[in-house]
């Protein structure tokens, strides 16, 4: 194994959409309910996370889509509201591998997300010695094309990288491109898989 590849949110730091949803209904005639029943990974979604879109185009179809009455800002700061703890027992153990083996990241995200995340967790981002990020690749997850961008930069065969993701979808995506890939439920997933490979 030549390197290790982690997922951000649900791996690395916790995420919740309920919780922008909340912060959304203060800023709309519809209830947070509502506002999750509408709620997609929809095309302008995907769109915002290559970079194709960008916030203010975004942030209008969110405000159309949930009846929103407030300016970009406010509406990014609910929209960032899905961060929340970092997810230690994960970021202690990459800790001890990154001695012995390299480690990256590669998050699907927007640039307004980022900006939120690369300042609130940055000791988490320093930890890697490359941080992937959708929108500034112009690919995501699960796309094979994607993931061999990601194994090229890294300077590895597509068969020497574990990756770790809590998405069934990226984890079949990557096992399909040659990677090894762990799905991630909690903290002793990652744990159990470094343990087995003798890197903590």
């Amino acid at each position: 194994m030549k390197a290790l590849l982690f997922d951000f949110g649900g791996v690395l730091v916790d995420i919740d959409f309920d919780l922008a949803f909340t912060e959304f209904e203060s800023i709309s005639s519809l209830s947070s309910h509502d506002i999750k029943q509408r709620f997609q990974m929809d095309e302008m979604y995907q769109k915002h996370e290559v970079g194709q879109i960008d916030w203010a185009e975004y942030a209008q179809h969110l405000r159309s889509t949930f009846s929103l009455n407030a300016a970009d800002d406010a509406i990014a700061q609910a929209w960032n509201a899905i961060f929340k703890n970092e997810i230690t027992a994960t970021t202690q153990a990459i800790k001890r591998a990154k001695d012995k083996v390299g480690c990256f990241m590669f998050s699907n995200t927007n640039p307004t997300h980022q900006i939120f995340w690369m300042n609130k967790y940055a000791d988490i981002v320093e930890l890697f010695d490359h941080v992937f990020v959708s929108s500034e690749m112009g690919l995501r997850k699960p796309e094979l094309a994607a993931f061999q961008a990601v194994a090229t930069v890294m300077g590895c065969e597509l068969s020497e990288i574990m990756f770790f993701d809590d998405t069934q979808e990226n984890v079949d995506g990557a096992q399909d491109a040659g990677m090894q890939a762990v799905l991630v439920k909690n903290s002793d997933d990652v744990i159990a898989k470094l343990n087995e490979l003798n890197l903590i």
